[in-house]
């Protein structure tokens, strides 16, 4: 049998136990044997004869990073008073898969408590039914005992312990319980919300922002010990697997989070292809964390976070510079996220002592940022609305405007006829002209000729009271072009028109000319088809808008590709009057559009 030692020689002092003493932290005081072939039992650490050597910590830390071997850890005490001592000995990290604990008298060797306990046991078989590991202790009247523990884990060798009087353990404990179910509280409350406005709004990035607080909610709760204690106590096995299992679902929907909330594809193409990446990795280590150690999952998730943060702060701050303010509150979540994965890492891998600070960094940083991205999310859904609205304004002020001009210039051309006489004729050709120009601006879309919105609710009402006395069919296709607000951001608005006049070309191709063609307005179009025969397919003339549509077109020298989500109403089947079959088509377009995979592409020729 091999056994060795680690670190320096030195004297390592013997702590002094008292009454008033609330709580001793055992840490500093650790000394420590290696053993590397996990076979050295305590009797043979206590045997006269043995050769085993305890050796102190340099720099007295407790968190020693990832380690295979099996750590031995011994602290002297003493009790110079007439009167037993009750004791609770704590340790502070809920993680530890086969963790012993032995109280020795240091003069007969005799063993006065052991306890056997670890994350890798059921958690109603611990001494306290408590996330972290507690043991009575007690330390007999002017007593000299050593207290040995025995620890072997495939995470981190975490062995900070601490001695509490039962009294001060209690309201300790309730402190930490305070923290930790305020952190449980936020994200639930994060998650209630965020689920609703995407019900409401059907906006994707709400749903990878509940995906992700849902999996980071999984990841801290177990990592904390307080899901092994509540659900499910009997499965140590399910508890060690939802650590990583949870930051790996945590880190997967976060990349997808970041690219649809930063519309990467769009702002910045170059990021795409890592977020990408790192979603695969998560997706891979998640997969991979029902079989492999957990020391290697927990290393890889160390690294890839990292990775993550830097990548999500790089995109943020890209963006930011561009001018998009949604983007600043994004960056300032995961620079918030940044400080805690580091503090946790450098933790995990012994860089940092083990306290409050950094064991429970991650849970201080992702609560922050959980409360910013939502923040974030709002920011972006009020940007866009402002900039609808702005548009909106824009149309409303331009059309007020050429009204007005139009007005002006009739009331100009009456003034002309009262005065000159003998020119009546004509001015009464351009009054009539300008009359239909009035008329065709009121009932038709200026860019594309189409039917207008006043028009198309017109004709519509007509058709219904045609197809009541008639008792025939009508259907209405609510039309909404897919990928067009990337084609205007990407090409600029003249390709855009240029493309929607296209379009209404090849509706007016494909229809019959009973059939009424109109644009409601940006890229949605409404087709009204009447059946006279009583027989009527629209999803065969929905499929075939859709192939005539899809095919590409040479605008400026580029060649577009731009699919279209339709949705249909039939009267009398669905609805028997303007408003609802209206509503009804436009719900089911969206329906289809949500089913639909829609791609735009561009080549120079």
């Amino acid at each position: 049998m091999t056994l060795s030692g680690l670190f320096i020689t030195a004297h390592a002092a013997t702590i002094l136990i008292d009454g008033d003493t609330e709580n001793t932290n055992l840490a500093p005081h650790y000394q420590l044997y290696v053993d590397t072939t996990h076979n050295v039992t305590i009797d043979q650490i206590l045997s006269l004869n043995g050769t085993i050597n305890f050796l102190p910590i340099p720099e007295k830390r407790d968190n020693l990073g990832f380690r295979k071997e099996t750590h031995w850890f011994k602290v002297n005490t003493v009790n110079p008073s007439d009167q037993e001592l009750q004791r609770l000995l704590e340790f502070d990290f809920p993680l530890l898969d086969d963790l012993s604990v032995y109280l020795v008298d240091k003069a007969s060797k005799k063993i006065l408590a052991n306890y056997d306990a670890g994350d890798r046991q059921p958690f109603n078989q611990r001494q306290y039914l408590h996330p972290h590991f507690v043991f009575p202790i007690t330390l007999p009247a002017q007593s000299n005992t050593s207290l040995y523990v025995r620890i072997h884990t495939e995470g981190s060798m975490t062995a900070g312990a601490s001695l509490w009087q039962p009294e001060a353990y209690v309201k300790h404990s309730r402190i930490e319980y305070f923290y930790i179910n305020l952190y449980i509280g936020l994200l639930i409350a994060m998650i209630g919300y965020n689920l609703l406005l995407f019900i409401s709004i059907r906006e994707i990035s709400y749903l990878f922002y509940v995906c992700f607080a849902s999996s980071m909610l999984l990841a801290i709760g177990s990592f904390n010990g307080l899901w092994f204690e509540l659900f499910w106590p009997n499965s140590p096995w399910w508890h060690n697997i939802s650590i990583p299992l949870g930051f790996s679902l945590a880190g997967l929907f976060a990349c997808l989070f970041s690219k649809h909330f930063l519309q990467s594809t769009a702002n910045i193409p170059l990021i795409e292809k890592p977020f990408n990446f790192l979603a695969y990795i998560y997706a891979t280590i998640a997969f991979l964390s029902t079989f492999i150690s957990v020391s290697y999952s927990s290393q890889a998730l160390s690294v890839v976070a990292f990775m993550l943060v830097l990548l999500a702060i790089t995109a943020g701050t890209l963006l930011t510079v561009q001018g998009h303010r949604h983007a600043r509150i994004y960056l300032l979540a995961w620079i918030s996220v940044l400080l805690g994965t580091a503090l946790l890492s450098a933790r995990n891998f012994g860089l940092l002592p083990n306290n409050i600070l950094t064991l429970h960094s991650l849970m201080f940083g992702s609560a922050l940022e959980m409360i910013l991205l939502s923040f974030a999310l709002a920011e972006r859904i009020n940007f866009f609305r402002t900039a609808n609205d702005l548009s909106r304004q824009e149309a409303f002020q331009t059309h007020s405007k050429l009204i007005d001009v139009l007005r002006n210039s009739e009331r100009e051309l009456i003034h002309r006829v009262k005065k000159r006489t003998e020119s009546l004729a004509l001015a009464n050709e351009k009054l009539t002209q300008q009359e239909q120009e009035l008329k065709k601006l009121a009932h038709y879309d200026t860019l594309t000729g189409l039917a207008n919105r006043a028009l198309i609710t017109e004709q519509l009402d007509l058709l219904l009271t045609h197809c009541k006395r008639e008792k025939i069919k009508l259907a209405v296709l609510f039309l909404d072009l897919d990928g067009f607000k990337a084609i205007n951001d990407k090409f600029g608005h003249k390709v855009g028109d240029e493309l929607l006049i296209v379009i209404a070309d090849k509706l007016r191709f494909l229809l019959r000319d009973s059939d009424v063609v109109g644009r409601l307005g940006g890229d949605e179009f409404i087709v009204l088809i009447e059946s006279s025969d009583g027989a009527l397919d629209p999803q065969q003339v929905a499929q075939k808008i859709k192939d005539t549509i899809s095919q590409p077109v040479t605008i400026d020298g580029l060649t577009i590709e731009c699919g279209i989500s339709i949705g249909i109403a039939i009267y009398p089947d669905d609805g028997d009057n303007v408003d609802s079959l209206m509503s009804i088509s436009d719900t089911a377009m969206y329906i289809d559009k949500g089913y639909r995979e829609k791609t735009v592409s561009t080549t120079s020729p």
